[in-house]
């Protein structure tokens, strides 16, 4: 009967230690604040470190370093297509963006004489892209980067985050709980309730009328009806969530603080604590497909997944 029990015991803490995500390497010289992946083997990694901008070929097996030019810190990577690519980040005096148009063997620099930090960065198409900011910034283009047109709103804001469903209807958010959105590309902008005022750090639509935000506190707002109204889902935490990525219609995820990781099948309903195996902070999250994703944080940290988030395993830069 005590080999039975102890069979028994045995089994259930074999399941529990396979859904964990295992922790395999961290490299504090590392700090990744954003991961994007054009296709399913080319991924990027940007933040600030010995190289502030990582490159896989192989789904995450093997990453190299990549020179970009700059010594400021790296927070949100957009690539249109496999060669494609855009970066923007910390400044200084000025707004930097870069641009690469060979899969990010080199790099060019526009910069705006404005000082303070970019914070994100979407592309609709090809052509069309939006970038946010501190100082109330926000940023178009409509030739590939090429130039970039001011349409500074609210000279006061921080804006964390912008998503757009196509070339009219977009939204961007930031550090006073506010969402502001444009059915003009960007010419117009209307600030929408949320009934909230702690920081918002990610938005992702699923289509035109439902998506989600999420922020400080633990806060997950979903919309129905275009961002008209926003309703407040409950996450089961305080940590603060940074970033939020859904890979099909039912199907997201959330990371944030001290390695937090969320996941819901049922469009937000209900959310599920993951086990990451990290307590470092988790900054961005992005999923190619149902299975594969990857998450990306402090200290080095990249987590990839490749079943859907029932486990992650930590892997190595170097």
């Amino acid at each position: 009967m005590k080999n039975f029990i102890l069979l028994i015991c045995l089994s259930i803490s074999s399941i529990n230690v396979f859904s964990q995500w295992q922790k395999e390497w961290t490299d504090s010289l590392y700090y990744f604040k954003t991961v994007y992946f054009p296709t399913a083997n080319t991924g990027y990694v940007g933040g600030n470190g010995p190289s502030n901008l990582v490159k896989t070929n192989n789904g995450g097996t093997t990453w190299t370093g990549i020179s970009i030019n700059t010594s400021y810190q790296l927070n949100s990577v957009f690539f249109t297509d496999t060669i494609h690519g855009y970066a923007v980040g910390d400044g200084g005096t000025n707004y930097n963006i870069y641009k690469t148009i060979n899969g990010g063997l080199s790099w060019t620099t526009l910069s705006f004489s404005q000082s303070g930090a970019l914070w994100a960065i979407y592309f609709v198409n090809d052509t069309v892209g939006f970038i946010v900011g501190s100082n109330g910034a926000i940023l178009k283009t409509t030739d590939a980067g090429r130039f970039w047109n001011t349409l500074t709103y609210g000279t006061g804001n921080l804006y964390l985050t912008v998503y757009f469903i196509d070339t009219n209807i977009g939204y961007v958010a930031g550090g006073n709980g506010k969402i502001f959105k444009t059915n003009n590309g960007g010419t117009d902008w209307t600030v929408l309730t949320t009934g909230i005022t702690n920081a918002i750090y990610s938005i992702y639509f699923i289509d035109a009328d439902t998506g989600f935000a999420v922020g400080s506190l633990g806060m997950i707002l979903k919309t129905f009806d275009g961002g008209s109204t926003w309703t407040a889902l409950s996450s089961g935490t305080t940590k603060k969530l940074l970033s939020v990525f859904f890979s099909n219609a039912s199907t997201g995820y959330v990371v944030g603080q001290s390695g937090i990781i969320l996941k819901t099948v049922d469009g937000g309903v209900t959310w599920k604590l993951l086990v990451s195996g990290t307590i470092n902070d988790l900054y961005s999250v992005f999923f190619n497909g149902s299975d594969i994703g990857y998450a990306v944080g402090d200290n080095g940290v990249i987590l990839k997944t490749t079943n859907g988030g029932t486990g992650f395993s930590e892997i190595s830069t170097s």
